[in-house]
């Protein structure tokens, strides 16, 4: 079983990502497999994942499951989300 590297980038309205595969030696480069965000515009929140080519595999928009109106985004939320939605058969 190979490694991933999860990479988290949390802002005030959104939460980005990225999984790459870790490279089996030193001199090879990290091998991108998802990346995608969850993020809130206005009332909408959407969800989106995306292979290493960018081919969409999950487009969520949902109303505001993931905000709150006393404290804005709610990231935990978002990551609960986040980690629900996301295909797992290609970090295998």
């Amino acid at each position: 079983m190979s490694k991933s590297i999860l990479v988290l980038n949390a802002g005030s309205s959104s939460i980005k990502f990225a999984i790459f595969r870790a490279p089996l030696n030193s001199a090879d480069d990290l091998a991108p497999v998802l990346k995608g965000h969850v993020a809130q515009g206005g009332e909408q929140v959407e969800l989106r994942v995306q292979d290493a080519k960018g081919k969409l595999l999950t487009q969520v928009f949902t109303g505001s499951a993931v905000s709150t109106q006393k404290s804005g985004f709610d990231h935990e939320a978002a990551m609960e989300q986040l980690l629900a939605r996301t295909p797992r058969q290609d970090l295998a």
